[in-house]
């Protein structure tokens, strides 16, 4: 492709131009305001919540659930394809993110198995999260065996689009507060073995502390699952509008405001909750944490064979298939 057709590569903070007059008119801001790059909102995030030291461990609970480790330079992960490493808007720092879409399984949820529910409890001024998460906490740690996986829309890390959501183990003996907390655990299994991959590659690193952000870092039980699944303190912040901070911080180290760097975060980054693991509580999971990473690698056929369209005969609807021959063709396959 010819370079000229490509964009310029810029730092977040470079200014790359000023309000124009047609721009102050249609947003009523002065005229001839530096305007500065920018970043995407997770990366803004990070800068807003002070992830800007090598070792930070980070924790997005909202539509997308991301663990990340920041980390001083670039790392492939060519072993296990899980995790992506995305450039840091401030400095030199890289971050090692795994994503899932997980956050959205929670609406889900609710807006299928206890809508009526959710509208009484939100019309009583109540919320619907703590309602479900007051159940869930009287669940056993494992679920009694019960595991999800919450892809529901494939998997973005390793690229595996065919994967789709799964509910195994139940029994009759399981209500939905045992499918609620699977969620609530499938998130943090998939954190634990994240952080595993993390340590390949930052054999040195000490990571400790993990920084909860998003609207599930409101979530005590939440918060309590994966610090003793990961062992690891959780501590969620104040503030909740952590890319808006983020982004004024950018502008702030473009205009020459502040001083770049982790400095000027940290006037900004207060501690809400802080919640310790329970010693010894992640032996209750470490069965589930083992079945949940094998499933992915077990079912790989399984979920491609779903993706595939479902034929049907022209004409008629389609005959079903011979049992005899459906067990053949497992075998040969």
């Amino acid at each position: 492709m010819d370079s000229a057709k490509l964009p310029r590569i810029v730092k977040s903070t470079d200014i790359i131009g000023a309000t124009t007059r047609i721009a102050a008119r249609d947003t009523g801001l002065p005229v001839g305001i530096p305007i500065a790059a920018g970043c995407g909102d997770q990366t803004a995030g990070f800068v807003g919540a002070g992830i800007l030291r090598k070792g930070q461990l980070v924790d997005v609970a909202g539509t997308a659930c991301i663990l990340g480790a920041c980390v001083d330079s670039f790392r492939f992960d060519a072993a296990h394809k899980t995790l992506a490493c995305v450039k840091s808007a401030v400095g030199g720092l890289y971050y090692l993110i795994s994503v899932v879409l997980g956050g959205r399984t929670h609406n889900w949820f609710i807006e299928e198995f206890c809508k009526e529910e959710a509208q009484k409890i939100r019309a009583a001024g109540g919320d619907v999260y703590q309602a479900l998460d007051d159940e869930a906490a009287r669940i056993p740690p494992g679920s009694d065996g019960l595991i999800s996986i919450n892809y529901l829309q494939g998997r973005f890390f390793p690229p595996e689009p065919s994967v789709r959501g799964l509910f195994i183990g139940h029994t009759w003996a399981h209500t939905r507060p045992h499918f609620y907390r699977a969620i609530l655990e499938s998130i943090a299994y998939d954190h634990y073995l994240t952080r595993q991959i993390i340590r390949e590659l930052l054999p040195d690193a000490e990571l400790g502390t993990v920084t909860a952000i998003g609207s599930g870092a409101r979530s005590p039980l939440w918060m309590q699952i994966k610090a003793d699944v990961l062992q690891a303190p959780y501590e969620s912040l104040l503030r909740s509008d952590l890319s808006t901070l983020g982004s004024a911080l950018l502008a702030g180290f473009a205009t020459g405001t502040f001083a770049p760097g982790d400095d000027a975060t940290r006037r900004f980054v207060k501690v809400n909750r802080r919640i310790e693991p329970r010693p010894g509580e992640d032996v209750k999971y470490r069965k589930n944490i083992a079945l949940y990473d094998e499933l992915f690698h077990a079912l790989k056929g399984v979920y491609r064979r779903l993706a595939q369209p479902q034929p049907q005969a022209a004409g008629r609807l389609a005959e079903p298939a011979d049992s005899s021959r459906n067990e053949s063709r497992d075998e040969n396959t």
